[in-house]
């Protein structure tokens, strides 16, 4: 719809919207197709800009800069050297091979389906070329300002020129802390965004450390949205006729598998798995009486909404339990002494709605978690007051009245 400012005119924004939608994560593009809807709904067509790099001499040009830039930064090189090393594990595998293909399109399919305006650009001249006329551009949400990702120019927004207002939504570092030699360019892409707000205490804590200006804590955009948003979105459609427990696990603690086994076959619960395909270590150990290899981003949504109990180490899939009321427990995917640990995502939300006694741990069983009952009505309540603040946020940004 048209937005009418106050002095008559019309006041149709140009945004643009940096935010991912390609690969193999179920969060990923939920919350990109929540930050565009919600876009959408305050009557603002954002427009998708992902980039696909044509291999000309802007390319390589760029390549040499990063490279200069990076080969003296450990943890730039450790983050994009592990995904390297983890991809090729990955293919190596047959099983892993088919399922990573499937999801991929399963995912590029809900993308075509539900995502109306991408633009394609093929270098960092040309997505600078192309946002010169825009209002705005967001970067929203998710794992964007992670280590690896600093010395980009798209998640940075380093390619908005100066003019152009540049918006943070939600926007994850995935870290708790990052190393002294990014200090110097975080300070350079932060302190070109005018107004920040990221998703976690933690990375609040980071941003104002680096460029002392404060960052607002606002809601992942899956939570900026309502369950009935979500009801009318994702058309429900029960996966099974028995109680099942769903589980979704990304990272590579075996453990985990048995455990939520054991407590299945206690309870008489069908386990439902869904294979893990991002943290493959060698072996294919996936536990469950049911593995699904790749199940479209609709029927992710229904396993979590119809199950018994939800049993994950993924953020969103904790949301998602939460947004459906179910009986859930979470799990950390790393170590709490892991230097590269993305846990505290989870203990700063959790945290902040007072759920942190879900999260599984030496001191708790699945069942005592399980068992525990949420005041759902509570929890609902503390949700919409953060997102009445997450509302406000972007409407001053974009100076919607």
């Amino acid at each position: 719809g048209m937005l009418t400012s106050a002095a008559g005119g019309t006041n149709v924004k140009k945004v643009g919207l940096v935010t991912p939608i390609r690969g193999v994560n179920y969060g990923m593009v939920l919350q990109s197709y929540a930050l565009q809807y919600h876009l959408d709904k305050l009557g603002l067509n954002p427009i998708v800009i992902r980039i696909e790099e044509k291999k000309d001499l802007d390319y390589y040009v760029y390549k040499l800069e990063f490279f200069l830039r990076t080969v003296t930064k450990p943890p730039v090189l450790r983050s994009i050297f592990r995904k390297r090393l983890r991809n090729k594990k990955r293919n190596r595998n047959p099983i892993l091979q088919a399922a990573y293909t499937a999801r991929r399109r399963k995912i590029d399919a809900f993308v075509r389906d539900r995502f109306s305006n991408i633009l394609v650009v093929s270098s960092r001249a040309e997505a600078r070329e192309a946002v010169k006329d825009f209002d705005a551009v967001i970067v929203g949400s998710d794992q964007q300002w992670h280590p690896g990702a600093f010395f980009g120019y798209l998640s940075t927004l380093m390619f908005v020129p100066d003019d152009i207002t540049k918006i943070s939504y939600a926007t994850s570092l995935g870290v708790s802390s990052i190393p002294k030699c990014l200090e110097k360019r975080g300070k350079e892409f932060l302190s070109r965004i005018d107004f920040l707000s990221v998703r976690e205490a933690t990375g609040k804590r980071i941003v104002d450390s680096l460029i002392g200006e404060k960052a607002v804590v606002v809601l992942d955009p899956t939570l900026l949205i309502t369950r009935n948003d979500w009801d009318s979105l994702v058309e429900k459609k029960k996966p099974l006729d028995e109680p099942y427990v769903f589980c979704y696990l990304l990272g590579d603690n075996v453990e985990y598998g048995s455990i939520i086994k054991q407590f299945c076959h206690d309870q008489s619960y069908k386990m439902v798995t869904v294979r893990n395909i991002e943290t493959y270590t060698g072996k294919v150990r996936d536990v469950g009486d049911i593995i699904l290899e790749a199940p479209s981003v609709e029927d992710f949504v229904n396993y979590i909404r119809f199950a018994d109990v939800v049993c994950t180490d993924s953020f969103h899939c904790t949301v998602f339990s939460i947004i459906y009321h179910k009986q859930f427990v979470t799990f950390y995917r790393t170590k709490p002494t892991d230097k590269n640990s993305r846990n505290s995502r989870i203990d700063d939300f959790l945290g902040e709605i007072g759920l942190r006694n879900h999260i599984y741990n030496d001191g708790n069983t699945v069942s005592e978690i399980v068992r525990s009952r949420v005041n759902y009505h509570a929890i609902d309540s503390k949700i919409s007051k953060l997102r009445e603040m997450s509302n406000q946020f972007l409407a001053n940004a974009l100076k919607l009245k």
